[in-house]
């Protein structure tokens, strides 16, 4: 079959800036192309060629601004009426789904949904419906996710399933392993992180993620373990260390502190980031909202 995978407008794939989402193209796709003729739609990026292919899979990157939502969703159209792919894989875009159904209609649709995409705020009640009634498959990362659509728009009910997203084990290494402590190791001299115990917080900055609660937490962690080091991994947005007020006011809390109890590291590349999980002694993970 020709499948299109039509990722949102906001980054690229590879997810060399990060991103759910093109974290998870970049990870179906070697397995779709072993038997099916694949193409991801995406944004550009001034380090990826605008047309490639690459281990059998082909990126056709669309030179717009992640701003320009309409006219990326209008060029990707525009492609899939020229090629007539089989299936059309739509992610996390529901509201565009008419566009994209309208200039491909004998295609197979399936939309993915990794957010609440259709909450009130985000989607009319008509395109809302035009999109389940049509669309031929609907995939959800929770079943969260899942039990709102149907709870909203009972039309979906029977096309939605939900599949967890996967992890590869082999990027991880066990923190008993040779490698594991290399790492390890290597982590600590690159952040000047002592031989206390290391709290892990791996994160966007955003005041939803509870990045300050952590940091609030850290002064009484400090009054029992007064050696642990607290190391946040991650920033204000994909591949950007952007600070806004609420990385300003996250640093402000830090320098509370003890100096060099709470290190930043700044926006880490999504393939370096599983390294981290090999420096740390206990995972925090502090939303503030109902996970997706």
């Amino acid at each position: 079959m020709k499948v299109a995978l039509v990722c949102s407008e906001k980054l690229p794939v590879p997810p060399i800036q990060g991103g759910a989402i093109q974290l998870y193209i970049e990870g179906i796709a070697p397995f779709l192309s072993k038997k099916h003729q694949v193409t991801v739609f995406s944004i550009a990026h001034p380090n990826l060629k605008d047309q490639e292919v690459v281990n059998q899979v082909e990126y056709f990157r669309i030179p717009v601004s992640s701003k320009s939502k309409q006219k990326y969703v209008a060029l990707v159209a525009e492609e899939l009426t020229k090629r007539k792919f089989d299936l059309i894989h739509i992610f996390n875009r529901p509201k565009s789904f008419r566009e994209f159904y309208q200039a491909s209609p004998d295609s197979k649709f399936i939309l993915s949904l990794h957010n609440e995409m259709f909450a009130s705020n985000k989607i009319t009640q008509e395109d809302a419906c035009f999109c389940l009634e049509t669309v031929d498959q609907v995939i959800t990362v929770s079943n969260f996710i899942k039990n709102t659509v149907e709870l909203k728009y009972p039309v979906a009910v029977g096309k939605v399933r939900t599949i967890y997203s996967g992890v590869n084990p082999a990027d991880f290494y066990p923190v008993w392993t040779e490698e594991a402590k290399e790492i390890r190791d290597r982590i600590k001299r690159q952040f000047g992180i002592g031989n206390g115990k290391v709290v892990l917080l791996v994160t966007r900055f955003s005041k939803k993620k509870g990045v300050h609660l952590v940091i609030e937490a850290m002064q009484e962690v400090l009054r029992q373990h007064p050696q642990t080091i607290l190391l946040v991994v991650g920033s204000k947005w994909y591949g950007s260390n952007k600070v806004d007020e609420y990385v300003a006011y996250v640093h402000r809390l830090a320098k509370e502190l003890p100096e060099k109890q709470v290190i930043f590291t700044g926006f880490i590349p999504p393939k370096q980031v599983v390294e981290f999980y090999a420096c740390g002694d206990v995972f925090v993970c502090a939303s503030q909202w109902q996970e997706p």
